[in-house]
This record gives structure tokens, C-alpha cells and sequence, in this order.
């Protein structure tokens, strides 16, 4: 249940600024990022096993599908769709970030993969436990969780 404060046009209006916020800065620091990245010639180690070293994933996320850009670009087209109307629907400002983070990152790894057609998406963040990934990558995945997490915690007792 959507709390008072959220409630009525004047939040709504809120919850649409606050997401195109989140939505739109996911974007710039996914693009200025992969830009970056796409400059590396070599890998940068960071700290421990964190390192940034330029990868191209013509698949989706953990390198599954690969060469799949084409059709990849029509689920993401797809998938932004949904969001923007689950984001118009939702009473809730934790999933308004949730929902606006997942949408960032796909606009991110969609809008790449459609202006490089074949080419995938720039990954960069390397680290010994998990595939390279991307900015818009992180952001999908910690958007999903905050998701789950939101629909767990708003689930009654008895599944009703």
C-alpha cells in the first residue's frame, strides 16, 4: 500500500521526475563509461581482483546467446516498454528506483546495440567471481534484486 505522501497527482508527478532522473543518468554514466573503455588498450588493475580491461559481448547478460544482437535489440526494445508502464503504474517510490534502474541499464545496453549493429556491448569491470559487466549491467542487476526484494516484502502472510 502506497504511503499518504504518494498518494495523488502531485506524487505521481514526483515518482516520473525521480525516475527520467535515475533513468537518464544511468544512460550518460553507461555511455561515458563504455566510451572509456572502449580507449583501453590495456587491462587497469584496480584493487584485489577488480580490474577494468575493454570486452564486447554480442550476447546478453553472463555472455549467454551470443551473436544474438538482433533479436536481443527487439527484446530490450520490449522489455523498456513494460518498464515505462509498469514505472507510469506504480504507487511505490522504492520500485519507482528499482523499476527506473533496470530501465537505465536496458536503454544503456539497448541503445549500443542497436547504433554498433553485430558489434554487442562494451564491458569493463572485471573481477575474478563474476563475468565482465558494464555499468547498465550492474544497474539491471541491482535493480532486479530491489524489485524481488520489493515484491517480497510487500507480499501478505498467507500468499493472498
Amino acid at each position: 500500500m502506497a504511503s499518504s505522501a504518494d498518494d495523488g497527482f502531485g506524487g505521481a508527478v514526483r515518482r516520473l521526475i525521480i525516475a527520467a532522473a535515475i533513468t537518464t543518468t544511468v544512460v550518460l554514466v553507461d555511455a561515458v563509461t563504455k566510451a572509456w573503455a572502449r580507449s583501453l588498450d590495456h587491462a587497469i588493475h584496480v584493487v584485489g581482483s577488480l580490474s577494468f580491461v575493454r570486452a564486447s559481448n554480442t550476447g546478453a547478460a553472463f555472455s549467454l546467446f551470443q551473436g544474438g544482437s538482433g533479436w536481443l535489440s527487439l527484446v530490450s526494445l520490449v522489455l523498456c516498454i513494460v518498464l515505462v508502464v509498469a514505472l507510469w503504474r506504480t504507487t511505490s517510490l522504492a520500485m519507482t528506483v528499482a523499476l527506473s534502474l533496470v530501465l537505465g541499464g536496458a536503454l544503456g545496453n539497448g541503445s549500443e546495440r542497436m547504433a554498433t549493429p553485430g558489434s554487442g556491448v562494451t564491458d569493463f569491470i572485471a573481477t575474478s567471481i563474476w563475468p565482465v559487466f558494464n555499468v547498465a549491467d550492474a544497474c539491471i542487476t541491482v535493480g532486479c534484486l530491489w524489485i524481488a526484494l520489493q515484491l517480497i516484502r510487500t507480499k501478505t502472510p498467507h500468499g493472498e
